[in-house]
């Protein structure tokens, strides 16, 4: 409400929306300006929808730029923070500190495999409680050596297990320290287990997890693909990974088939 309250008056002109405002806060000035762009987003979205209503005829015409004024009482802003170095963090964050061994990354990769497949099994009993889950080639670890193409020893863990979709892989997968199983939705399925007469704890710490992948290798590849239409998104994805800290190629294939790729697949090229 600081943000609101600190408006002194407003203006629509032609070209551009104008709040005044006084504030005397530099966090709220901080969100005065997020606001602010809010604003920006919203207008511009309505325009883009609204717009092709009505045969283009849309009767509230708002400029989409919003300018805040702001009069800086005893404080001058500048959006000063803590920022990350990358190429550091992630040396610290797989330095000897954590790991003591490189093969620790290989009981992480078996843990996440191993809540993977637990919670798809209780998922399965929760719909159906007479069915047994298939426990045959649930977890594999692989160890290959160098042939032909492959000119580096080869570690792979290919689990049966719940998959990723997309929103997964964003927004846990792919951001250290996040976790699924710390999320509302997990909540909501755990609660969901509970009234069955079922659990499900996951064993894997909320560490660095996937990053300890690195200790081994630059060179992996993740394959991974939900095991249900959960979200209406069971497509086959391929990751590969070039280092912790560069772009990721992604392969999308759909496939729907009965005998479809289910689970998650890791592969690391050894050093």
């Amino acid at each position: 409400w600081e943000k609101h309250l600190s408006i002194s008056n407003w203006q629509v002109d032609s070209d551009e929306i104008q709040y005044k405002i006084r504030c005397s806060n530099h966090i709220v000035h901080h969100a005065i300006l997020k606001f602010c762009t809010t604003i920006e987003d919203t207008i511009s979205a309505t325009h883009r929808v609204c717009s092709l209503a009505e045969k283009g005829y849309w009767p509230f015409i708002l400029p989409s730029k919003v300018k805040p004024i702001i009069h800086e009482e005893g404080y001058r802003y500048l959006p000063f923070r803590f920022t990350l170095d990358d190429e550091r963090i992630y040396d610290l964050l797989m330095g000897s500190s954590i790991y003591k061994n490189p093969l620790d990354a290989v009981r992480e990769l078996v843990q996440n495999s191993v809540d993977a497949c637990a919670l798809r099994d209780a998922l399965i009993k929760t719909e159906n409680p007479s069915m047994i889950p298939n426990s045959h080639d649930r977890i594999i670890v692989h160890y290959l050596e160098p042939r032909n193409s492959q000119h580096y020893p080869l570690l792979k863990i290919c689990d049966s297990g719940t998959g990723m979709d997309e929103r997964i892989l964003t927004d846990h997968f792919l951001k250290v320290g996040s976790s699924y199983y710390t999320t509302e939705e997990f909540a909501e399925i755990r609660a969901k287990l509970w009234k069955a007469g079922s659990d499900f704890a996951p064993v894997s710490d909320f560490g660095i997890g996937f990053l300890s992948c690195f200790l081994l290798g630059d060179q992996i590849r993740v394959e991974t693909s939900m095991w249900e239409n959960l979200h209406g998104d069971i497509k086959h994805r391929i990751l590969d990974i070039n280092g912790p800290s560069r772009l990721i190629r992604l392969e999308e294939k759909t496939d729907t088939s009965v005998s479809r790729f289910k689970g998650t697949s890791v592969s690391i090229q050894l050093l």
